[in-house]
């Protein structure tokens, strides 16, 4: 499979396994579709981009609280779910 554009992650993960992005649920399931992909082709690690823009630290939330604040974060449009 090609790689995404490096700017354009999540547009390219929508394209590819045609989910549209509109909350944090959604996100996952393309997240671990990807990432099952990859495991079954031979992948044997992951990178955290973030790594490098911040100490890598992070905080236990509950999948609630990360829902509520997920979607205006993230994305360049607010989707409302």
């Amino acid at each position: 499979m090609p790689m995404p554009p490096e700017f354009d992650i999540v547009g390219w993960l929508e394209e590819t396994y045609a989910v549209k992005r509109r909350s944090l649920s959604d996100w996952l399931e393309v997240f671990e579709r990807e990432l099952d992909e990859n495991l079954a082709n031979g992948i044997i690690s992951l990178k955290s981009v973030i790594a490098y823009q911040r100490p890598i630290r992070f905080e236990e939330v509950s999948f609630k609280d990360a829902a509520i604040v997920f979607t205006p974060v993230c994305w360049k449009e607010i989707v409302e779910c």
